[in-house]
């Protein structure tokens, strides 16, 4: 996926309670629920870093990736939140 080609890595996808993610430079998350609201922000420091999900509900989401830089958006993915 386009976020892989860039060298961010976002796993496991389906998830339970925590992601993985893994970035050569600092990036902002943006969660999005499938009606496209914003669910939730998450600031994401280099190297690699556990981020604690438990706080979604159970089903489907959309990730977008910015740059903390100037913004853009460097790739979206789709997310599964299982139950835990």
């Amino acid at each position: 996926n386009e976020l892989d080609n860039i060298g961010i890595r976002i796993y496991p996808n389906p998830f339970r309670e925590k992601l993985t993610i893994t970035v050569p430079f600092e990036i902002t998350l943006v969660i999005y629920d499938l009606t496209g609201k914003v669910i939730c922000h998450v600031y994401v420091s280099k190297g690699e870093n556990e981020i604690d999900m438990s706080q979604l509900k159970t089903g489907n989401y959309l990730l977008q990736a910015h740059s903390v830089d100037n913004g853009k958006v460097l790739g979206v993915m789709s997310l599964v939140k299982l139950s835990n």
